[in-house]
């Protein structure tokens, strides 16, 4: 379906937020709200407007889910136009926003020129990935998520979740926040994505051997995680 160009410029931004987020994680990311256009969006919400900029239909992106087809694949099946046509948009409203934050002073020109240097390698890594049931933007798994991460960080170093948050959000990254004890911090943070993964395999959600890959990876992520600056979460004091 044809969509006015003011649309498809909405749908790109958001979907340049998400690359920005794959690039440089969430501070640079988050530097970009207020750039031009609505509130920095949810992962969610953007990988969803990375499929709309496409024109895949909420429906056919269930149906992509249902059948385990990647982003680049879900597009190539259902889209109204094609991965590079998309690849091009969206980089090209994340040049735009990076230029806005920079001159707005919400990022340095080193930080837009590395979000932009790895862009398009993040917006390849995203249409490898698979489309999840949820892409339409209603589940926030992965907001859930990062906030339990948040409240392990917590858990271990004997904080509050939101003096956490608090931190993170003013630039801190979870390693310089847990200093000599970040192994500790690190552990325990496989260990609880361990559980999560060994209980979707003890429900048949997953297979043993998906939950193993799923485990490597989370390993790989949370590495991420703990030493790469970005805003954070709203964690709330339980």
């Amino acid at each position: 379906m044809k969509r006015p160009n003011s649309y498809q410029k909405m749908l790109a931004v958001g979907a340049a937020g998400l690359v920005a987020i794959a690039a440089v994680g969430a501070t640079a990311a988050s530097a970009l709200e207020g750039s031009g256009g609505d509130a920095h969006p949810r992962p969610g919400v953007m990988a969803k407007a990375v499929l709309k900029s496409a024109g895949v239909t909420r429906e056919e992106a269930k149906q992509a889910a249902t059948e385990g087809k990647s982003f680049s694949e879900a597009i190539t099946a259902y889209g109204d136009k094609s991965v590079p046509d998309v690849k091009a948009e969206t980089l090209a409203a994340l040049s735009t926003r990076l230029d806005s934050a920079v001159s707005a002073g919400k990022i340095t020109q080193e930080k837009a020129d590395a979000a932009e240097a790895k862009a398009p390698e993040a917006f390849d890594q995203l249409m490898a990935r698979e489309v999840r049931a949820g892409t339409d933007g209603r589940g926030g798994r992965v907001g859930r998520v990062v906030k339990e991460m948040v409240g392990t960080v917590a858990k271990t170093l004997g904080m509050e979740p939101k003096a956490v948050a608090e931190r993170l959000k003013a630039g801190e990254t979870v390693a310089e926040i847990a200093g000599p004890r970040t192994a500790e911090v690190t552990s325990a943070l496989e260990a609880a994505a361990d559980a999560r993964i060994d209980k979707g395999v003890a429900d048949g959600k997953l297979t043993p051997e998906k939950g193993e890959s799923l485990k490597a990876k989370a390993k790989e992520r949370i590495g991420v995680f703990v030493n790469t600056p970005h805003t954070g979460p709203k964690a709330e004091t339980k």
